[in-house]
């Protein structure tokens, strides 16, 4: 059933709804929730030709992404509820495939993930159809004389895979956020009970029963399970 809770008691791997858009939980820290879009917000390119940069194309530090994000994103947010305090800094390793550290790191409220985080939390991350734009340059100019090194960025293919593309392309966008654990958001928990007089009362048999079977001669026994108790009408079954 739908349930509305601080953002904290959202389990890791779990869509949760805020600000009319849904998010995934992809980490829990004890003062930030990391969460990334679970659809594609938009398509754009990760630099317009017309733009100029200070170090490479493909910096994520001052494209066209960024810029949006920071912007207009935070803008629509804001008009859907957004408050002061519900998003947090956001790091971001802009650590080159090679590992180089020409770019450095940057600091922004919405990002996008690193080529890194998308292996890391690959098996909680919802797939969609549509490929979407990594903030990880394929190379930087230090160690690429041929232009072209520097123009490429990681991207996400439909299939899950992921490869190098120039970064004038045009690809899905999907937030990437750091956000207070105690933002209040809608999810979807399989556990809840709508009526949560009768859930107070399920707690209340749980604790009843561990204490009546506390015996060793009890062992390998375990109370019903919500639903049986429900269909027991409370009885400890």
């Amino acid at each position: 059933m739908l349930r509305k809770t601080a953002l904290n008691e959202v389990p890791v791997g779990t869509t949760f709804e805020v600000w009319n858009r849904k998010y995934t939980v992809l980490d829990k820290g004890r003062d930030k929730i990391f969460v990334l879009a679970a659809e594609i917000e938009t398509e754009m390119q990760f630099r317009e030709d017309d733009e100029v940069y200070a170090v490479a194309p493909n910096d994520f530090r001052d494209s066209t992404i960024r810029n949006w994000l920071n912007d207009d994103y935070l803008g629509i947010l804001q008009e859907n509820g957004l408050k002061n305090g519900d998003i947090l800094d956001l790091e971001i390793d802009l650590k080159c495939t090679l590992g180089q550290h020409e770019y450095g790191k940057d600091i922004v409220k919405v990002g996008l993930l690193t080529l890194e985080e998308y292996g890391g939390y690959y098996d909680v991350i919802p797939r969609i159809d549509s490929p979407w734009w990594l903030a990880t340059p394929w190379k930087t100019p230090l160690r690429s004389p041929s232009t072209n090194n520097s123009n490429y960025v990681w991207r996400v293919s439909s299939d899950g895979g992921y490869n190098g593309r120039n970064c004038n392309n045009t690809y899905g966008v999907r937030p990437a956020l750091n956000l207070s654990p105690s933002l209040l958001v809608t999810w979807e928990d399989e556990n809840y009970a709508e009526d949560s007089g009768d859930w107070d009362e399920y707690i209340k048999y749980l604790h009843k029963w561990a204490v009546e079977h506390s015996d060793k001669g009890f062992n390998g026994c375990s109370p019903v399970c919500y639903d049986e108790w429900l269909g027991c009408e409370g009885s400890e079954g």
